[in-house]
This record gives structure tokens, sequence and C-alpha cells, in this order.
């Protein structure tokens, strides 16, 4: 709508998680980097937390591409809330198998035989699963078994967990404890400090345009403090204002 007035080739602060806009503070490149370890390194499990709208997906994604596609392979599971069936299913199909209807222990049959070939081939197959504060304890209990696929040396599935701050909560009840134990690497995401935002503001401007910021250090402040430092709600506010300065005419904010 707006992208002509501002002479941007894209909507600099929208809020689709687009790993081009991704701006790596220092605490996320250790995240992203915790994480590809864990799975390069089959570490097993890897649990990524943070309050929602911190960038998340977007770190997901990031690494899902910075791994070559000859190295890993991905099943990603966005929308958790599955019977343990659906889930299994979800997971297998996401790494290309097709098992249609088939009982659990074919499925878990087909599974462990593409694991074992896959680790003949030196590739590391790794199952994603976003939003997992929304797992059931079934369903929690059934990402552990998947974890005793392994070999005398290696893990031959690895999986990341990645949820809002209520997953650590989750993960720290009694009747879980197996599945904590199992945890090697646990990364935490926080929302930006104030210096950051403004770094993000800056970035993000940057990668569509080549005008001038349209934001002065006093409305970045105020953004700062306004969204708390969560990223998705620096590009709302942003996004909100430059909206209301196209509408108004003005190119400053």
């Amino acid at each position: 709508m707006y992208e002509k007035f501002y002479n941007v080739r894209t909507n600099p602060f929208a809020l689709t998680p687009d790993p081009e806009y991704l701006f790596l503070s220092e605490e996320q490149r250790e995240a992203m980097a915790s994480l590809m370890y864990g799975v390069l390194a089959r570490r097993g499990f890897s649990v990524l937390i943070g309050d929602a709208g911190t960038g998340k997906t977007t770190l997901l994604r990031t690494m899902m591409r910075s791994i070559p596609e000859s190295r890993v392979v991905f099943s990603v599971i966005v929308n958790p809330t599955l019977t343990a069936s659906e889930f299994l299913r979800t997971c297998i199909t996401g790494f290309g198998i097709p098992v249609g209807e088939s009982p659990k222990d074919v499925v878990l049959s087909h599974l462990r035989r593409f694991l074992v070939r896959l680790h003949e081939e030196k590739k590391v197959a790794v199952l994603v699963i976003d939003e997992a504060q929304r797992l059931s304890t079934e369903l929690l209990e059934e990402v552990r078994l998947l974890t005793n696929f392994e070999t005398d040396k290696d893990k031959l599935i690895q999986i990341i967990l990645a949820g809002q701050d209520e997953l650590g909560v989750m993960l720290d009840r009694y009747e879980l404890r197996q599945l904590k134990q199992r945890v090697s690497t646990r990364v935490h995401i926080n929302p930006l400090t104030a210096q950051s935002v403004a770094a993000y503001i800056r970035y993000r401007w940057n990668r569509c345009s080549s005008e001038p910021l349209p934001f002065d250090p006093a409305a970045i402040v105020s953004i700062a403090e306004m969204s708390g430092g969560i990223p998705r709600l620096v590009n709302s506010i942003c996004e909100n204002a430059l909206l209301l300065g196209f509408a108004q005419g003005q190119k400053n904010n």
C-alpha cells in the first residue's frame, strides 16, 4: 500500500516470519549456534523457549536454511494439537515416508528403517515441533520414546521443541522428568533491549530501502518502551506508524 510512498521494495515490518529479515542479536546468534550444534553433533533433544513474538519461528527457519540439504532432513510440525496416531503420521510423512493407515508398529518400523538408512548416508534426521507448549503429556511421552531410536554412539533422530515460556514450566513437572533428563541443549530468547530494538528497526528498514529511516531517535525510544522489546510488537507498531504517516502524507514519524 505505502511501498511507493516510502520508496521501499517490500513491507519492512511484515508480521510473517521471513528469515530474510532475521535480525540476530548476540543472544539469538548464540541460540542458533547452540541449536545447530545440537543437531549436527547428534545431541538428541534441544529446547528453544521464548515469549510469544520473540522470533522463535524465524530463528528456526533460518537455522533450517543454514544447514545444507545434503546433511539434514527435516520434518516440521507446526500444529501439535493432535492425537498420538496423528502425531506419528504427521512426523513420518514430514520425512517423506508414505505410511497410509498402517498400524503404529508398522509406522515405527518404517521410521526406524528410514533413520538407519539416513545414518548410513551420514545424514541427520531432525524433527522440529513448533508451539510445543501445546503438546499434551501423552504426546510428550511419544516424543520421548522417539529418542529410543539410537545406535551405540548416536541418536538416530534429533528433536527440537520450540515453545513459549509455558514449555519450560511443563518440562519442570515431576512426571516429565525422564524427558527433561534427555534435553542436551536448552536455550531461551529474551525480548530485545532498547539498544537492540533500535538496531532491529534500522536493520529491517535497510534490508528493503536506501531511503533515510522514517523514525527519529525519540520515536524509536517510544517504540522500544511500548513494545517491551518483543519483535512482533515492534513490527506492529512500526507498521501502523507507517500507515498513519502514509495517510497523512508525512514520511517522518
